[in-house]
């Protein structure tokens, strides 16, 4: 007996300690998996300021979670567990664009180093949840070279059609190695003025594409398709001016290694659709005298912009638009307004969109008549071929004046041929819409203009290339008032051509061209070209 009680009361003893070993000994829980929505999501990175030192960060999340971002150097073999990490945290708000867009998350960053590569991830530090990890370079000297990528309109309904932008993008950033990547508006194709957002848009074309993205920098201006109330502001965190409203879209300015870029919100128009339009708010375009008159002195001046107001398209022509059934009543006026501010402070490229379509315009010159018309004109019709990295490229040695272009949609859901009355003595190359993108690189006294269409396996594939050589500053021949001498006397004499212009104080213009076509003869033979060029 006293064996077998012996034996029971071990037994249970064992028992007891297990029971209470299982109570008090702590458990090692697996962490819960983390709820999508906490993840970030439409994550972009933005240049922020004009010095280069800072950049902003902008996310939705559909919880509540915190705002914040790690950066650290490239280079710090630590990386993230480094002591020079820059932890900063943000602010977030509900979204002012819908009620199921979640929390929108924003964040600068502030204190870099000028020609620096760094990693960056954005979340929640306390939650430890983050996005995948990114880069970004900030940017560098004056006249150090670079590298961005244009593309524009990649709009569409249906995701597949975004799957076609993302493999675009990885063709472009693969063969061209940018540094940032600029998309001129209608990223999303059902956020138009009054209509409620289309998310699922803004998921394909922002998370879808992040695997690319997430290395590079968008540079983005507001498309009328994305001109629902604070649709598109609540995607970027742009350094838009103080006070400037965001309703419609964002204008704002950068330096990227000395070139100045200004970026138009071209919705920011009283009504596209009436004849009565008074084109751009009076706010926004003393907004764009100022931005160009403070950076005169920049070597190299661009501005990007959605709607054209020089292409050989329907937009652009003031024609029936056939992708929206209306006439873009608008461009006209936005043509008079900003045309000859452009030529006014010297900008030598416009990057455009809207059209769906190839657009490249001689270097113009623009100014007001007598009856405040804008009147525009070619300072050259010809270029000179020249070799440059394996490339051939027609080149303008100091034209002296602003090219406009256009390209067509890296989706592919939406594109055009010229129209049959697009004006041929200004626009030098106008092509059929296709899937496309354009690499634009600046290096020193040249600018380099690249674009490539896509094969059927992704490959890029040359379209159609040009340059320009600047070896010095120009500046319009007008007067006080900003027009050009209201006579004009035109001799050729010796190959050059001899503007003599008479008004307020005679202006002399001299025009180096190594022409031999004149801009009529230039229009006749497009003409008989027929709508496209042979590219």
């Amino acid at each position: 007996m006293k064996k077998n009680t012996l034996t029971k009361i071990s037994i249970l003893s064992v028992l007891i300690l297990a029971v209470l070993s299982f109570v008090f000994t702590p458990v090692a829980y697996a962490s819960p998996a983390v709820s999508a929505k906490k993840l970030p999501r439409m994550v972009t990175v933005t240049f922020y300021g004009t010095d280069g030192t800072q950049m902003s960060f902008n996310w939705n999340t559909t919880d509540y979670t915190g705002s914040d971002v790690y950066v650290v150097e490239a280079s710090d073999a630590l990386g993230f567990g480094s002591s020079s990490v820059i932890k900063t945290t943000g602010e977030y708000h509900i979204s002012k664009a819908s009620k199921s867009d979640g929390f929108i998350h924003t964040c600068v960053v502030s204190n870099l180093k000028l020609a620096t590569k760094y990693l960056y991830k954005v979340g929640d530090a306390e939650l430890n949840v983050w996005s995948e990890v990114g880069s970004f370079v900030t940017s560098g000297d004056a006249g150090a070279p670079f590298t961005f990528i244009h593309v524009s309109d990649p709009q569409s309904d249906e995701e597949q059609y975004y799957d076609i932008y993302r493999e675009v993008l990885r063709s472009a950033t693969k063969n061209c190695s940018p540094q940032f990547i600029v998309n001129t508006g209608d990223i999303v194709n059902n956020n138009w003025k009054g209509s409620v957002p289309n998310l699922n848009q803004w998921e394909w074309a922002l998370t879808g594409t992040f695997d690319v993205m997430k290395d590079y920098p968008i540079v983005a201006t507001t498309g009328n398709h994305e001109a629902a109330d604070y649709d598109f502001s609540e995607r970027f965190n742009f350094d838009t001016p103080e006070g400037a409203s965001t309703k419609s879209g964002v204008y704002y300015s950068f330096n990227y290694n000395g070139v100045h870029f200004t970026a138009i919100n071209t919705n920011d128009t009283s009504d596209h659709k009436s004849p009565d339009t008074t084109g751009l708010s009076d706010e926004q375009l003393n907004w764009i005298k100022s931005d160009l008159e403070k950076n005169k002195n920049a070597k190299w001046k661009i501005v990007l912009m959605h709607k054209p107001i020089y292409d050989c398209g329907a937009g652009g022509n003031n024609t029936e638009d056939p992708a929206e059934g209306r006439t873009n009543y608008d461009i006209p006026v936005m043509r008079r307004q900003l045309a000859p501010l452009f030529t006014q402070y010297g900008v030598d490229l416009v990057v455009q969109g809207h059209d769906h379509l190839y657009s490249k315009s001689y270097p113009l010159v623009s100014y007001l008549d007598e009856s405040g018309e804008v009147v525009s004109r070619a300072t050259v019709t010809e270029s000179v071929q020249k070799s440059y990295n394996g490339g051939t490229y027609d080149f303008y040695d100091d034209p002296k004046g602003t090219i406009y272009i256009d390209i067509g949609s890296p989706s592919g859901w939406k594109n055009f041929p010229p129209v049959s009355d697009y004006p041929k003595d200004l626009i030098d190359k106008a092509g059929q819409g296709t899937v496309m993108y354009t690499a634009v690189s600046i290096e020193g006294d040249n600018l380099f203009v690249h674009t490539y269409t896509l094969d059927g396996k992704f490959e890029s594939v040359p379209y159609y290339a040009f340059g320009v050589t600047k070896t010095s500053e120009w500046e319009a021949p007008v007067d006080n008032n900003g027009k050009f001498p209201t006579w004009a006397i035109v001799l050729i004499v010796a190959g050059s051509v001899l503007v003599v212009g008479g008004s307020v104080g005679a202006t002399l213009l001299i025009l180096k061209s190594k022409n031999k076509k004149t801009a009529a003869n230039t229009s006749s033979e497009n003409a008989s070209d027929g709508s496209e060029s042979n590219l």
